[in-house]
């Protein structure tokens, strides 16, 4: 009995002695981690800035695979927003609360069942180079979160060099993009097979991979030979995408369950050509720029053709494609 007693006593010694040195815990957290990347504070401020590109680095999209995600209304700068249900985290608000251009990005977190954080970066040149410095604060912790820092601090920093060094990743490669000058075109027209899809724009080079492929073996069970590369026209751009994946084809033909045939009629269009990852941004604002210099308008889906893809080439400086606005003039009133 003596010794069952000695036990008991240990063990709420124990507990006592873990209950009082949660008191003396920090009671607000500050991790933070940096990494030096061979690229522009421009390029890595917009990967940071639109929040729509997080998916690319930002390692919280990848620990719940069954978790979801709804963007809001802005998508870039301050009030930039989305949501997230997660079975492992529970609901949560991420929302831009600073943004200065290269230099600054503040992202509140509103974790409903765990409270809030922030996350800092900052962004510094350094001999050509660029800084990264990522802050996690929470300013705030409940008694037992205290406890949860200590022993999860190192990984939270692993987590967050790891997602750094995807973000090193995907800018490097954006350092490498380059354009043509912005032509203007006749197009003749054209008939195709499409399928047509929509996703988010974080997964639309996967989808995109999955439907051509999907339309390639169709064809070849038609035997039906393309006469140019893959092309994918878009009906809408921007949070959730929605697209059209085709191939060019001699004649018109029928349509069969979701393989449907496409024409695009003979018009006016402004065509530039982009080398290197997919989600710059620096062709589009060269065809808005050259659009209002010239005073033009879209008139109609653009699309774009893969010249030279991943599918075919590792070398992402030599990934090319070719990016078409059908337009007009704008309609000038007296």
């Amino acid at each position: 009995m003596k010794a069952l007693l000695k036990t008991l006593y240990f063990f709420l010694l124990l507990i006592v002695l873990f209950l009082l040195i949660g008191v003396f815990l920090p009671k607000g957290s500050q991790v933070g981690s940096s990494i030096i990347v061979n690229s522009s504070s421009e390029i890595i401020f917009d990967q940071i800035n639109l929040i729509t590109r997080w998916g690319n680095w930002v390692p919280w999209s990848n620990i719940d695979s069954a978790s979801s995600i709804e963007f809001g209304d802005i998508t870039e700068g301050k009030g930039a927003s989305y949501t997230w249900l997660s079975p492992k985290t529970g609901p949560g608000t991420v929302t831009i609360t600073e943004s200065n251009p290269k230099t600054k990005v503040v992202a509140d977190f509103v974790f409903e069942k765990q409270g809030n954080s922030q996350s800092i970066w900052t962004l510094k040149n350094n001999k050509g180079m660029t800084v990264i410095n990522w802050e996690y604060r929470n300013p705030s912790l409940k008694y037992f979160e205290r406890y949860f820092v200590v022993f999860f601090k190192k990984n939270l920093i692993q987590t967050m060099d790891v997602a750094l060094q995807k973000l090193k990743e995907t800018c490097q490669d954006l350092r490498l993009d380059r354009i043509s000058d912005v032509k203007e075109v006749m197009v003749p027209q054209k008939h195709s097979i499409v399928i047509y899809g929509s996703c988010s724009i974080k997964d639309l080079e996967t989808e995109k991979n999955k439907v051509i492929a999907k339309l390639s073996n169709y064809m070849q069970r038609r035997k039906i030979e393309p006469i140019d590369k893959p092309f994918t026209i878009f009906m809408k751009k921007d949070s959730i995408v929605s697209f059209a994946c085709g191939m060019q084809i001699p004649e018109s033909t029928w349509s069969w369950e979701v393989y449907q045939y496409y024409k695009i009629d003979s018009c006016r269009a402004i065509m530039i050509e982009h080398w290197g990852k997919t989600e710059s941004n620096k062709p589009y604002m060269a065809l808005t720029d050259y659009m209002n210099e010239n005073k033009l308008i879209v008139e109609g889906n653009p699309w774009e053709i893969s010249i030279v893809s991943p599918e075919t080439e590792p070398d992402t400086s030599k990934w090319q494609t070719e990016i078409y606005y059908p337009v007009t003039n704008q309609y000038i009133s007296n």
